[in-house]
This record gives structure tokens, C-alpha cells and sequence, in this order.
């Protein structure tokens, strides 16, 4: 992490004598271009990130090397500098659910400081290619009015790297309206003189523009997203990816700690986990257990194929919809679905016949549904629709209590698909494990 601040600082020098470089061109009345103007314009954020840099340094320093550094820079390459704070927590929770590997409280501390790095570094870099460019408009700008009549030679010389001067000849034959006299035997020797080294000026031309085009976008996506950067709070950080934060936040006396004494909490916390030998967790999985969990159940409004309703906007009140009345948490998804003509089934494949034989309507959670297609070549999949899809939450209250027994049941098909003619219940004693 100490390479990665000095690299920040280094490159916070490169930007505030590139700063200062604008500034005394503006000072002469020189156009600098659009890019260059947003820099200076929001100059002041670069400054605010630096100060923040600063502020924390010695705490930086303390962590020795971020592991996350390439990930998160991975993250906002492959969106061009433009990211948003959902974006960054999807991303993060995304990754410890792929990993199974958790972000600790010190990893999420520092992403903060990782986005400035890396926003902070790409600009050095695209500041350094707006340099020379103006360099380049300078330095024919400067050719143009040493003497009155040019030629070729004076523009390019014996030695000239042309491979790495693209920008330089897109400069030349812009100002060429600015020469005197000869500019039409200079254009013509110029386009000479690339057709020699088997590169078009049209080329070039096209490609510039390109590269300002992008140079443009870069610039100001970094320095909006650097703006949106000064208002991340590491706490909102904890609070949507840390699952050890998800777990405390469930205890309302923690919830509504002070920020100091949740952070004198956490350390705590961490003592005692590794005094224990295990991860903070495993220690709050077997001393904090929450008493209840959620379950989201996802339910489905299934229609004939040939009805002409393809949402639930265009069902009518008075249109009968049956429902598996055994559906986890049905009473909460009648009410969220809303006022209809709810007739209670306890006959899945009964159901699905009265959607194509009557053009009723299916009220069914999405599993249950996938279940009877599946289970029976009685049902053809293709006659059916789903025209609205909705999730139930539900908080369900654990149950501690282990029972002595408990009983599975298994059941079969026969070969046409339809008979079920194997059935098993099998019990499991919980205490032999048999």
C-alpha cells in the first residue's frame, strides 16, 4: 500500500504541474480545447482526493499490500471509468458469493482509497497525452511564424519518428490554412512524404478525432465519478457487503450504536473470534444466531396460450383464478396480487385443465408450477403462459428444536410417465442417524 500512495502523490504532482501548464496558456489566450478546460474546471476534486489521501496515510501505511487492487481496477476499466455505488456493491458481493471468500472490515475500508488511486493515476496518463498534443500545436504553431516562406524540411525533418508523431501531422495539416505562402506545395509534399512511408492522411485524420472523442468521454466520466467518490461512506460500504456487518445490523441495540462504538465492538468482536480459533463468522453464527430467517417464494399467474390476457392488468375482477391453497405464504400473495375471484384448489393438474379447457386462470408458486409440468406427460407445457410473475417475502421463525424422527417421502413413474406405481416413505432417526 506504501507504493500504491507514493505512486498516488507522484502522479497528484505530475497533474498539478499540468494544471499550472493550462493556467499559463489560458494566462495567453491560448485555446487548450474542451478536455483541457474540465480539468481545470474541476481541479479542485483532484485536490480533495489528495487531502483525503493525506489524511489517512499513516493508517494507509499500517496495510502492508491490497489484495483487491487489480479486482477493483478490473472493475472500472471494464466500464470505462464510470461506474456508480450500486454498480461497485453489486460487483463486491457478487465476487464474495462466486469465492465464498468474505471482504473483511480492513478490505472495505480501503476501496475507497484503491478508487482514487486508480481514477487519480488513468488521468495522469491521459493528462500526459493532452500535453504532448498541445506540445504539437505549440511547437507548429511556432514553425509557422519563424519565417514566411516554409517548406516541407521545416515541419519534418531527415530523422523524423513518424510512427510516434501521428498527432504531430494531424497538427501540421491543421494549421496548414495558417501558412502564407506555399501551403498547397507543404500539403502536397506532406502527402508525399506519408505515401513514402505507406500512411494515409485521411487515416490519421479519422483517428485523432477518434482519440479526442474518447479522451473526452474518459475525462469527464473520471472526474464525475471522482466527485461521486467524495460522498462514499465506508459505513454504507460494511452495511450492503459485509456479511459479519449483515449479521450484527440484525441485533437492534448494535443498529443503533454510535459509529465509535461499533468499531470498538468489531475489535472486540475480532478478539474473541480469534481467541477462539475461528473465523468472526463461525463466532457469530454459534453466539449471535438470529431466532428467525426470510424466505422468498416466487408465484406465477398461469393462463391458456390462446387467452388473449398477456399481463394481469387485462384479467377481469370477475374472472375466476384458482389457487394451490398448500402454497407457502398463498395468504400474502392473494393480497399482493390483489381483488379477484379466487376459488381455493388443493388439485394442481385439476387446476391446469381448467385453464385450458375453461380459460380460467392459475394462481401457483413458480416451483410448484415447474414441478407438475414435469412430473407427468399429462401436461403439455406449450398450452400454457405465464402473464405475471411476483415474489412473496416471508419471515419464518426457526425452529431450534431437533425432532427424534422424521420422514421422507419418494415417489416414481412408470414408464409412460403418467402411473406413479413406486411410492416409499422412508423415516430417519435423527439420534441414530438411521
Amino acid at each position: 500500500m506504501i507504493k500504491l500512495i507514493k505512486e498516488f502523490l507522484n502522479n497528484f504532482q505530475d497533474l498539478s504541474q499540468y494544471y499550472d501548464f493550462l493556467i499559463n496558456k489560458t494566462k495567453n489566450h491560448e485555446n487548450i480545447g474542451l478536455t483541457n478546460e474540465k480539468i481545470i474546471d474541476e481541479f479542485f476534486v483532484i485536490v480533495k482526493h489528495k487531502n483525503k489521501i493525506l489524511s489517512y496515510k499513516n493508517k494507509l501505511k499500517k496495510i502492508i499490500k491490497s489484495k483487491n487492487y487489480f479486482f477493483i481496477k478490473n472493475l472500472i476499466t471494464k466500464n470505462n471509468y464510470n461506474i456508480n455505488f450500486e454498480y461497485l456493491i453489486n460487483e463486491l458481493n457478487k465476487y464474495q458469493e462466486e469465492t465464498k471468500r468474505n471482504f473483511s472490515y480492513e478490505q472495505l475500508s480501503i476501496i475507497p482509497f484503491l478508487l482514487s488511486i486508480i481514477y487519480i493515476e488513468k488521468l495522469n496518463i491521459l493528462c500526459r497525452e493532452e500535453y504532448i498534443k498541445l506540445v504539437d500545436i505549440e511547437d507548429v504553431s511556432n514553425i509557422i511564424s519563424s519565417k514566411e516562406e516554409l517548406s516541407i524540411k521545416d515541419f519534418i525533418p531527415n530523422n523524423f519518428d513518424l510512427k510516434n508523431n501521428l498527432h504531430y501531422i494531424f497538427e501540421i495539416n491543421n494549421q496548414l490554412k495558417n501558412i502564407k505562402k506555399n501551403n498547397h506545395k507543404i500539403f502536397k509534399d506532406l502527402n508525399n512524404y506519408l505515401t513514402e512511408k505507406e500512411v494515409n492522411l485521411k487515416d490519421i485524420i479519422n483517428e485523432e478525432y477518434q482519440k479526442k472523442i474518447t479522451a473526452n468521454l474518459l475525462v469527464t466520466n473520471i472526474l464525475n465519478n471522482l466527485k461521486e467518490f467524495l460522498n462514499y461512506q465506508v459505513e454504507d460500504i460494511y452495511n450492503k457487503v459485509s456479511n459479519i456487518e449483515k449479521i450484527l445490523l440484525k441485533d437492534s441495540v448494535y443498529k443503533n450504536m454510535t459509529l465509535e462504538t461499533k468499531k470498538l465492538y468489531r475489535k472486540e468482536l475480532h478478539a474473541k473470534a480469534k481467541s477462539n480459533h475461528i473465523s468472526v463468522i463461525k463466532y457469530l453464527e454459534e453466539n449471535f444466531a438470529v431466532d428467525s430467517y426470510e424466505i422468498t417464494t416466487k408465484y406465477v399467474v398461469v393462463a391458456n396460450i390462446n387467452d388473449s390476457a398477456n399481463n394481469i392488468k387485462e384479467i377481469k375482477k370477475e374472472n375466476k383464478i384458482n389457487y394451490y391453497k398448500y402454497g407457502r405464504s398463498i395468504s400474502k400473495a392473494l393480497k399482493t396480487l390483489g381483488n379477484y375471484n379466487y376459488v381455493e384448489t388443493d388439485k394442481g393438474i385439476d387446476a391446469l385443465n381448467d385453464v385450458t379447457t375453461n380459460n380460467n386462470y392459475f394462481l401457483v408458486a413458480k416451483a410448484s408450477y415447474d414441478y407438475l409440468l414435469e412430473s407427468t406427460n399429462l401436461i403439455v407445457k406449450d398450452n400454457y403462459k405465464i402473464i405475471y410473475e411476483f415474489d412473496v417475502l416471508e419471515k419464518v421463525k426457526k425452529n431450534t428444536n431437533v425432532p427424534d424422527s422424521y420422514n421422507i417421502y419418494i415417489n416414481g413413474l412408470d414408464y409412460t410417465g403418467i402411473m406413479r406405481d413406486y411410492n416409499l416413505i422412508a423415516t430417519i432417526n435423527t439420534k441414530t442417524r438411521k
